[in-house]
């Protein structure tokens, strides 16, 4: 009984961080946008965005790097 009691209690603690978080995060979004900033979820959205450019431009030159290769034989 004592342990469920503890669960339960650490659920809703967890669960009220949870909500804590996420109304900052919108209220500092909100913020950063008012100011014309870039809130952090857009810093992630472009490092995403980069990451995945420099995958395509590595595979690119890879392919030109294949085909170089090809035409010196």
């Amino acid at each position: 009984m004592q342990s469920e009691a503890v669960e339960i209690s650490l659920g809703l603690a967890q669960r009220a961080t949870g909500t804590f978080t996420q109304t900052v995060e919108r209220s500092s979004r909100r913020f950063m946008h008012a100011f014309n900033l870039p809130a952090a979820s857009d810093i992630n959205r472009i490092l995403i965005h980069v990451a995945s450019l420099e995958r395509t431009v590595r595979t690119l030159n890879n392919n030109v790097d294949d085909l170089l290769r090809e035409q010196q034989r």
